[in-house]
C-alpha cells in the first residue's frame, strides 16, 4: 500500500521504483528480525521507529527536489499512517487487525480507521515469552475501546 501510494503520488520512474523496492525490502527484513529478537514492546517500538526514520531518509535520497518537496509535505501532514493492533481471537490467541493511526503523544494514539468495535478488547502489552497472568488471574493486560 505504501509503495503504490508513493509511486502514484510522486510519479516515480522505473529506476526510482527499483530503489524504493530495495529500501522497503531492507526495512521489512530488519523489522522482521527485530520482531523475532525477543525485545520488550517498548524496545521493539523504539527500534522499529528508528528503522522507519532511516527508511524515510533513504527514500528522500531517491527523489528529485520537486518529488522531495511533495514527499515532505505528505510526511509532515500528520495524516493517518498504517498500523496494527492485536485483539484476542476466537481461540484466545492474539489476532492482528490493520488500522490507520492518527495523532499520538507517544503514549496514547488515535485509531482513525480499522475493523474494530466500540468496547472491543485490545491487547496492549505482553511480557517476553508466554503471557503472564495479571494479579487477578485474567491474563495479559487489555484495553477496551
Amino acid at each position: 500500500a505504501l509503495r503504490a501510494e508513493l509511486v502514484n503520488a510522486l510519479a516515480l520512474t522505473p529506476a526510482q521504483q527499483a530503489r524504493l523496492d530495495a529500501v522497503l525490502g531492507d526495512t521489512r527484513q530488519q523489522i522482521a528480525a527485530l520482531e523475532s529478537a525477543g525485545l520488550s514492546d517498548w524496545q521493539l517500538q523504539r527500534r522499529v521507529q528508528k528503522l522507519r526514520d532511516v527508511a524515510r531518509t533513504r527514500i528522500r535520497e531517491i527523489l528529485t527536489p520537486e518529488q522531495r518537496a511533495r514527499y515532505d509535505e505528505k510526511a509532515g501532514s500528520g495524516g493517518p499512517v498504517p498500523g496494527r493492533v492485536w485483539v484476542p481471537g476466537p481461540d484466545g490467541r492474539p489476532r492482528p487487525v490493520p488500522v490507520l493511526l492518527g495523532i499520538t503523544d507517544g503514549s496514547v494514539t488515535e485509531i482513525v480507521e480499522g475493523d474494530l468495535q466500540e468496547g472491543q478488547e485490545l491487547i496492549v502489552g505482553m511480557g517476553g515469552g508466554a503471557a503472564r497472568p495479571a494479579p487477578d488471574g485474567r491474563g495479559a493486560p487489555r484495553l477496551r475501546l
